[in-house]
């Protein structure tokens, strides 16, 4: 087989482009099934084996779904909690803001926990007075949670790249348990 790697680099750049467009999580589980299959069966397939061409397209495909689930993994763990109260230990990443359209104070923190469970996921939350937090300190509330974006695609994928899967209010029982501002939340936004 002649040019390996402009089969490797084709083959996967259409199945991310496939699976993007459809954007279905059977069509993605069928997608990584078939391809299986087919590179399990053409490994143990003389003919098919010394041509190279079936594996080589079979294995990046696989890669392929393997590459677009990856990401994924965090925003399903992290929205499987939403439409509950949940208890959150979470570090401040910005100062908190005000929004003149919602009447509100916005801010993201890193989720530590959600329930106990180790999630790996950036929450936004809401409060209607202002908190007394500050960049890197962790916070333990309990909160209604929500999926960000939920109404709108655009702003949805908007809070997918920027790993907000999962937003709060309803804040109760805020309490800041380690005050340590170690700095890097800090420095990154005086940046």
């Amino acid at each position: 087989m002649k040019r390996p790697l402009c089969f490797v680099g084709f083959t996967m750049l259409i199945s991310l482009i496939i699976l993007t467009a459809v954007d279905s999580q059977v069509f993605l589980l069928c997608a990584i099934i078939f391809s299986l299959i087919l590179f399990i069966f053409s490994i143990f397939h003389k003919s098919i084996r010394e041509n190279l061409v079936l594996p080589t397209v079979a294995f990046s495909v696989l890669i392929s779904c393997l590459l677009f689930i990856l990401p994924y993994s965090g925003y399903i763990k992290a929205i499987s909690y939403a439409e509950n109260v949940c208890t959150v230990r979470a570090v401040v990443k910005q100062t908190p803001y005000f929004s003149s359209e919602n009447l509100r104070y916005y801010t993201t923190a890193k989720i530590k926990t959600l329930n106990g469970v180790k999630v790996n996921s950036d929450i936004k939350l809401s409060f209607s007075e202002k908190p007394e937090i500050a960049p890197d300190n962790e916070i333990l509330f309990e909160g209604y949670i929500y999926k960000t974006g939920s109404s709108v695609k655009s702003v949805e994928n908007y809070y997918k790249g920027e790993k907000i899967y999962i937003g709060s209010y309803n804040i109760k029982n805020l309490k800041i348990t380690s005050d340590t501002h170690k700095g890097y939340y800090l420095f990154k936004e005086k940046r």
